[in-house]
């Protein structure tokens, strides 16, 4: 991938990508102290199917369809993000705070997208929603989606993701383009990864063939069809398993319509960020990501040096070392070794050392005393 690319993604922050150990990573250019915003992204692409919790009666558009903002159609407040103890000098106390929220933008051509300022409403026509804009995408979602059904929705919302970004790329018509450079630049899951689309089982080829053949037929006839064949959608779903994050909307209550005023998180989405995906791995992470008001921010969580890769952690560093290491292994076909990682194994195995030395002085005392007593 061009150095042009990478200058693009970085200009104006304190970073820049390039080859390391790990691969493509993101290393700081200057020293960067605890608490340091280093970058803020919006999505690039977002998946998101619409559907509200059926235990509230929402309004329509109180979250942007294109960057997942909270629009002023929602009544009670977005929760203050979870800022790591002693970082929260980056960010004002209005930032955190305020109430403030944009007024919601409906698609001039349906009443199914709503935005939350004009920029992210000609950016999706632009590449993705001017071709799926129409009841058949409507009628499509309605037939998929089942509220009911976390990990369901959870599936339709990052196909949702792949179509946009199969739309997106086919609409990048100039090679230059940083949404086309940087999805030329996204890596896939290695063929161990359990999650790899090469480890799909017949009968789950089949419903992503059924899915993606569905899912052109909703799109305009003004659409060439030809463009998105199922080997670029299987590309694009691949990319999408192996970059995109989750993100949660944790919502208040407006005072006075819920009897005990309590938080919900009725919102999810699967997204892509540019600079985002280009963050390497590790258990003892540098930074730490936020979703608030429609960004997402990097956040360091301890000083940084100049030159040193800026890592996050894709599970939780909390976890055992076997908890840690399964599911890396098992979705990205990752075999961690931080330091951390080290460190723990090395515990690991003076336990079971200790552990099996002590299992065999009581076997051998239980031997002992069976000797005697014959």
């Amino acid at each position: 991938m061009s150095e042009a690319h990478y200058e693009k993604l970085t200009a104006g922050t304190n970073i820049c990508i390039r080859e390391g150990e790990w691969g493509n990573g993101v290393y700081a250019t200057s020293d960067l102290e605890k608490g340091d915003i280093v970058w803020k992204e919006k999505a690039q692409f977002l998946g998101y199917s619409g559907t509200r919790s059926r235990a509230v009666e929402n309004k329509v558009g109180e979250v942007c369809d294109h960057c997942f903002n909270v629009t002023a159609a929602y009544e009670g407040t977005a929760i203050s993000p979870a800022i790591p103890k002693g970082c929260e000098r980056g960010f004002t106390e209005a930032e955190i705070t305020s109430e403030s929220k944009p007024q919601p933008i409906p698609c001039d051509h349906c009443t199914d997208m709503w935005y939350c300022s004009t920029d992210c409403k000609k950016a999706s026509w632009e590449t993705y929603h001017s071709a799926l804009c129409g009841p058949n995408f409507t009628k499509f979602l309605s037939e998929y989606v089942d509220d009911a059904d976390p990990s369901s929705l959870k599936k339709i919302k990052q196909r949702i993701l792949v179509m946009k970004m199969l739309l997106t790329y086919k609409s990048s018509l100039s090679d230059t383009s940083i949404a086309k450079s940087h999805m030329n630049s996204l890596v896939c899951l290695p063929p161990e990864a359990d999650d790899s689309p090469l480890n799909m089982t017949e009968e789950q080829v089949e419903w992503e063939k059924e899915f993606h053949r569905r899912l052109l037929g909703c799109l305009n006839d003004k659409v060439d069809k030809d463009d998105y064949r199922y080997s670029l959608y299987y590309t694009m779903l691949d990319k999408m398993k192996t970059n995109a994050v989750e993100l949660n909307l944790s919502l208040k209550f407006a005072e006075g319509s819920s009897p005990d005023d309590t938080t919900r998180s009725c919102y999810t989405a699967s997204a892509l960020f540019a600079l985002q995906s280009y963050v390497n791995h590790s258990c003892n992470p540098n930074t730490h990501r936020v979703f608030y008001d429609g960004f997402l921010y990097f956040i360091c969580v301890r000083p940084i040096k100049k030159d040193d890769q800026l890592v996050m952690a894709y599970v939780n560093p909390a976890a055992s070392i076997s908890d840690r290491q399964t599911k890396l292994k098992s979705h990205w076909g990752i075999a961690c070794v931080c330091d951390r990682c080290k460190a723990d194994l090395v515990k690991l195995v003076m336990f079971r050392k200790l552990m099996a030395g002590l299992k065999e002085k009581a076997d051998n005392k239980k031997a002992a005393q069976e000797t005697d007593a014959g």
